[in-house]
């Protein structure tokens, strides 16, 4: 017996009669049927009361009409459903799912409007963070931990700042500082412009050996960078065993896929590529058929393996026309194999 992986219209139509809803209330049923209304004296307000009754009734009526924005498949198998209990729970199971989609779109265009204003703001340090072999992740956590130095200790996180800018020139950059708030006296400049060979040494040393460990982390991130462009590729022109893309409408739903897996919606490629093609209306019901014909493909395959399998062990086995307990029947493939079938077990 065939059974679909993959949750389809008809499992939706089954979940949603299996949930079954509320019955009607007295009220509401005698509005449907057209029960008679136990006569009330004529009030003032009886006029409007009627109008209401018919507004409700209308608003009713429309809840169970497939919006037409569905596609064809699902406005078919709302209308084919039995009753109106049942066409309400499909439809709010549809909305449900559609407003749960809407969220995950939105969350995912307030990160794509954050992640463009950081683009804008480090645009100006582009050229700088380039020539330092800095990404832009790196650049803005550099810009944070000074601002954090700053604020938690300015003496000791200027000290650091300049260290970590001036280079070589940190003692001379301290001493113009110093100066310009008047801290030094102008005649001891030269008296402090010394340096250490050896510090300065030590220091080129690190600078080289920084610069060293940046150039591997950039080639690393290389490296994975165009690993990930071969998975897409892979992904993108997987074929099955006749030749059949295995993914025919990635080019249409790439977008929405690389978002999804951004933003933690889908797990992985497959996952992602499934979901963003059942989001998109236009797409979707070609996918579902897709998914069939695969399905029933391959149970078809599977059943021919199965009786090549059991026949040639059919073969290997000599008794009287009866097969062992060990062995199964060959599943009579016609009317007439079935009357052969029969007439050999008569025997």
């Amino acid at each position: 017996m065939a059974i679909e992986e993959e949750t389809s219209i008809e499992d939706d139509i089954m979940a949603a009669i299996e949930m079954g809803e509320e019955p009607i209330a007295e009220d509401d049923a005698d509005l449907h049927s057209g029960g008679a209304v136990a006569s009330e004296p004529v009030q003032d307000d009886s006029e409007q009361h009627t109008d209401e009754v018919a507004t409700e009734e209308a608003s009713t009526e429309e809840s169970f009409i497939a919006p037409d924005y569905w596609d064809d498949e699902t406005k078919t198998a709302f209308d084919g459903l039995p009753d109106n209990a049942t066409k309400d729970a499909f439809k709010q199971k549809l909305v449900n799912l559609e407003r749960g989609y809407q969220r995950k779109f939105d969350n995912i265009a307030d990160v794509s409007k954050e992640h463009e204003q950081i683009v804008g703001l480090m645009s100006p340090f582009e050229a700088t963070l380039n020539s330092q072999g800095l990404s832009r992740i790196q650049g803005i956590q550099r810009l944070v931990g000074a601002e954090q130095l700053l604020s938690q200790n300015p003496v000791n996180g200027l000290s650091q700042l300049v260290q970590q800018y001036g280079g070589q020139n940190a003692q001379a950059i301290v001493q113009q500082l110093a100066q310009s708030y008047g801290v030094l006296p102008q005649e001891a400049e030269d008296s402090q412009a010394y340096a250490d060979p050896e510090i300065l040494a030590l220091q080129q040393q690190n600078s080289q050996i920084m610069a060293q460990l940046q150039q591997n982390e950039n080639n690393a991130l290389t490296q994975r960078t165009n690993e990930a462009r071969n998975q897409i590729s892979l992904f993108a022109e997987a074929t099955d065993d006749g030749g059949k893309r295995l993914h025919p409408h990635f080019e249409q739903v790439e977008q929405v896929m690389g978002r999804m897996i951004t933003a933690g919606i889908a797990t992985d490629m497959n996952d992602a590529y499934d979901r963003a093609v059942f989001a998109d209306p236009n797409i979707r019901s070609e996918y579902i058929t897709a998914e069939r014909e695969n399905v029933a493909v391959k149970l078809n395959s599977e059943r021919k393996a199965s009786n090549q399998n059991s026949k040639a062990a059919s073969k290997n086995v000599k008794t009287n026309n009866v097969a062992p307990d060990n062995v199964l029947a060959d599943e009579p493939d016609s009317v007439l194999a079935s009357v052969q079938k029969a007439m050999r077990e008569s025997v």
